[in-house]
């Protein structure tokens, strides 16, 4: 079975964009998270799932928001680089993997 663990930077990331989203509404900011966690969920079971966006790096959209889950694969672990806002630059994550 394929583990998972998110990176510190992206761990953040994730949670300042629930901060945001939960002063825009109310429990929206939990619905974002969710939806992290279930996309996180679909990568254990189908790893390849996101598209590449570098040599071993891949990504994959969330549905509802506008963020990408920036991912890896190594020695059977998912590994989460970034919780990217799809308006800033494409690969600042870059140096995470």
């Amino acid at each position: 079975m394929i583990r998972y663990r998110i990176v510190s930077a992206a761990s953040s990331e994730a949670q300042e964009a629930a901060t945001f989203y939960n002063d825009e509404q109310i429990a929206l900011g939990e619905e974002f998270l969710d939806e992290i966690d279930e996309k996180i969920d679909r990568l254990i079971k189908f790893p390849r799932l996101g598209r590449p966006v570098g040599r071993r790096v891949r990504a994959l959209l969330l549905d509802r928001f506008p963020f990408r889950i920036i991912y890896y694969l190594q020695n059977n672990e998912l590994v989460v680089i970034a919780i990217a806002h799809q308006s800033r630059h494409p690969e600042y994550w870059r140096d995470r993997a």
